[in-house]
């Protein structure tokens, strides 16, 4: 919910998420959670730190290990 109004607020942001799910079940949280654009998966701590950097430069997210994300 707190995503949802984040989102709802400011459309253009990006949602992470490290949610047990997100490595247990990947492609199903994606999908039942649209409002998740990334999942940081397995241990986070140093993928979020990537994760932000490419962001930030506007990188490609393919990139960054860890991670899962839809396309378009």
């Amino acid at each position: 919910k707190i995503a949802e109004a984040v989102k709802a607020d400011n459309p253009q942001c990006v949602i992470l998420a490290g949610v047990p799910h997100a490595s247990a079940r990947t492609v199903s949280t994606l999908q039942r959670y649209d409002v998740f654009d990334v999942l940081v998966v397995g241990e986070g701590e140093r993928t979020a730190v990537e994760l932000v950097q490419c962001l930030e430069e506007g990188g490609d997210l393919e990139r960054v290990n860890g991670v899962a994300f839809r396309r378009d």
